[in-house]
């Protein structure tokens, strides 16, 4: 009879006082708890005889064989030590194992030293289901394992994710059946949500992928084995609670994928059904083989990558099919890029997501309510930027503007004047005056808050020249079908507008000038009021920087098309982008000659497709700076071998981050290759404006087909 013991009376220790009562060779014979009183019940309940408060002293007084370690989850490392130094036989650990790698070393040497087994509690691998699928791997059924993935999504904050995911990656071990060579692994954060994912590689050659927690309203859990001759997935069908007489346990739906005896028939199948997908929508054909087959190949990585809400027909627009949810301003890029393709249902099914979800979850700032906030993606919402309530608007606008629905438009209308009344009535908090009864510098702005991953509050320039955008670009849709809020909410956009330009050309003011590489100095728009210079970084200079007001159309983008001469302020801007910001040690690439390198490598910064660098020059009928921007960003990010392009080239042009297939930084460099072919402007539709030269060669053709433009298709 194996004597034990059990420091810990919370919860958890029921389940290992079940056991220990289940099985005939053992029996608790002490118990240690804090808590006088919840130990005096712990002890009633299981007919422990042996109570301490002080689990040296149980350890000192009782010959114990085993020991298990049921304290909160940050304290397991001391007395699992002290346990393995009393010279117990075995010590039953829950998890997590330890909060740091030093204290887990610590545990295992102290056990190694007593020769004395430690087990940690990961005992799913024992329930029966996990068996089962362990038994089909074994038997050859599927071929050779080669890789192992595991899904188990939603509801995980960091405390989740130590509690629970360790199940999930010891599932790796078991199935792989090996130590770790080596594994790569990224942490998301989200307030206290957390998303993992990662990838790791056994000694006996088997992989495995894992993503694991992530801000939802569901749940899903996910095992898939893939073997050289099938594919076995596991989805649970149901997640029982845990009892004190059983295992937490899952019951699956399996379903087992095998090599077809037609091989040929069946990638046929594949081949055809995408092919079909493809073809229904906008055909892009240039000289250039490797553009065409990424603007199909794009459509693709959106539709695998979006995921459908469980238990409705919306559609959660994700921004990468690795690592991330909806970012909606973001996504907004996707659903643009339907439209564009003349995509209206799929594009309305993930538009449904935010308007469903509108209100339901807040960004970081001094708002006075969430209500009428576009945010919310029914739990896969993330990073809380600013600027996502913007950009939805800007997107529905332009779903109206391209397929001119307008009993779609009647129908989400509500949504919209909402949302811009949520801007109106947060504007009203800024519109102060000083002690001289001057106008602040942020009249009129919406209240400070973050800037995307810049968690610093201010009255950013990228928070509040989207949100202009975007609500002119909604109020214009609904005046143009008579909506009876249409023109107050268009002459409010305007207003707003105003006191953006006025809180920024004061800012522009008192900030001082920047020097040109011609040494002369232009005016300089800092990214945020009571800045007074640069922002610290590239993301706030550059990709969310001055630029953002010509993309915004608050610097006269049509001026060219109008046959006037651009603002003097757009000009500084561009200057100061090409001179000091997209070339730079700080705030861009750094290249040893910048003379020799300024123009092919530069006229883009980090995350080069999700700059918005390219139009402008677009607008100032400049095609060769365009075709540059375009050019330069594409090549920094594509990757022929998977036809995808890749967030970020970091730390240098010849490396990346690891976000492959990025669907919203895709959709902006597949806008702007449209914008070669076609372009509108309010009523006017302009065609081949920024086309290659060499595009139009002798026996070379350039074709655009099935295009939804603003006047139709």
């Amino acid at each position: 009879m194996y004597k034990a013991g059990i420091i810990g009376c919370g919860r958890v220790a029921n389940v290992h006082a079940g056991g220990y009562k289940k099985a005939s060779e053992t029996k608790l014979f002490a118990a240690c708890e804090k808590d006088l009183p919840k130990l005096q019940a712990f002890s009633e309940k299981w007919e422990v005889s042996r109570q301490y408060t002080d689990y040296e002293e149980m350890l000192e007084k009782e010959e114990l064989d085993i020991v298990s370690i049921c304290t909160k989850d940050n304290q397991h490392p001391e007395p699992t030590i002290k346990a393995a130094e009393s010279s117990v036989k075995g010590i039953f650990c829950e998890k997590p194992m330890a909060y740091t790698l030093e204290e887990a070393d610590k545990m295992i040497e102290a056990c190694d030293k007593a020769n004395v087994k430690l087990s940690l509690d990961h005992s799913m691998r024992f329930e029966a289901n996990y068996r089962n699928l362990f038994k089909i791997a074994q038997s050859g059924e599927l071929g050779e394992l080669r890789c192992v993935r595991f899904n188990n999504l939603g509801g995980s904050t960091s405390i989740n994710s130590l509690l629970h995911d360790t199940h999930s990656f010891d599932a790796l071990l078991f199935y792989a059946g090996a130590d770790v060579s080596w594994l790569s692994a990224r942490v998301q954060k989200e307030d206290s949500w957390e998303t993992i994912t990662g990838y790791v590689s056994f000694k006996n050659g088997i992989y495995a992928t894992f993503e694991y927690g992530g801000r939802r309203n569901y749940g899903t859990y996910e095992l898939i084995l893939e073997g050289s001759d099938g594919t076995l997935s596991a989805v649970h069908g149901k997640r029982n609670s845990l009892d004190l007489n059983g295992a937490y346990s899952w019951e699956p739906f399996v379903r087992i994928w095998k090599k077809s005896d037609d091989y040929e028939a069946e990638l046929s199948k594949v081949k055809k059904f995408w092919e079909g997908r493809i073809s229904t929508g906008t055909q892009i054909t240039t000289p250039n083989e490797t553009l065409n087959n990424f603007y199909r190949a794009h459509l693709t990585h959106m539709l695998i990558t979006d995921d459908r809400e469980v238990g409705s027909d919306r559609y959660a627009s994700r921004v990468g099919t690795f690592p991330y949810g909806v970012f909606p301003d973001e996504s907004c890029m996707c659903i643009s890029d339907f439209d564009r393709r003349g995509y209206k249902k799929e594009a309305e099914e993930r538009l449904q997501m935010l308007i469903h979800y509108q209100g339901t979850v807040g960004v970081p700032g001094t708002y006075s309510t969430i209500e009428g906030q576009y945010y919310g993606a029914g739990g896969y919402e993330c990073g809380g930027y600013n600027k996502n309530h913007g950009w939805v608007l800007w997107g529905l606008g332009e779903h109206y503007w391209y397929h001119r629905d307008r009993e779609w438009l009647n129908c989400v209308a509500p949504s919209i004047v909402k949302a811009c009344d949520w801007i109106i009535s947060e504007r009203q908090s800024t519109r102060k005056f000083d002690s001289e009864g001057k106008k602040v510098i942020e009249y009129g702005f919406l209240p400070a808050g973050s800037l995307e991953d810049v968690k610093d509050f201010g009255f950013w320039l990228a928070t509040n020249a989207p949100t202009y955008w975007g609500f002119k670009n909604a109020a214009r849709a609904l005046l143009d079908i008579g909506h009876p809020e249409g023109e107050r909410l268009l002459k409010e956009a305007e207003a707003y507008g105003k006191d953006v330009m006025a809180g920024f050309r004061e800012a522009m003011a008192i900030s001082p000038v920047v020097k040109l590489r011609d040494g002369t100095y232009v005016p300089h728009f800092p990214p945020r009021l009571y800045r007074r210079g640069r922002g610290f970084g590239w993301l706030r200079e550059t990709l969310e920087g001055a630029i953002h007001l010509i993309r915004s159309e608050m610097l006269e983008p049509f001026a060219t098309l109008e046959g006037r001469p651009w603002s003097e302020e757009s000009t500084w801007i561009l200057k100061d982008y090409e001179d000091n910001l997209y070339i730079s040690d700080r705030y861009g690439y750094s290249v040893d000659d910048f003379e020799r390198d300024w123009f092919s490598l530069g006229g883009f910064s980090m995350q080069s497709n999700l700059l918005c660098h390219p139009i402008p020059y677009l607008w100032r009928d400049e095609p060769k700076h365009f075709l540059r921007g375009y050019f330069n960003a594409f090549a920094s990010a594509f990757y022929p071998d998977i036809c995808a392009l890749v967030e970020h080239a970091l730390p240098t042009l010849a490396d990346h981050n690891g976000v492959w297939f990025k669907p919203s930084d895709e959709s902006q460099s597949t806008f702007w290759l449209r914008l070669m072919l076609i372009y509108e402007s309010g009523n006017e539709l302009n065609l081949a404006m920024a086309t290659p030269r060499e595009w139009l060669g002798d026996g070379k053709s350039i074709k655009i087909e099935r295009a939804a433009t603003y006047l139709g298709w």
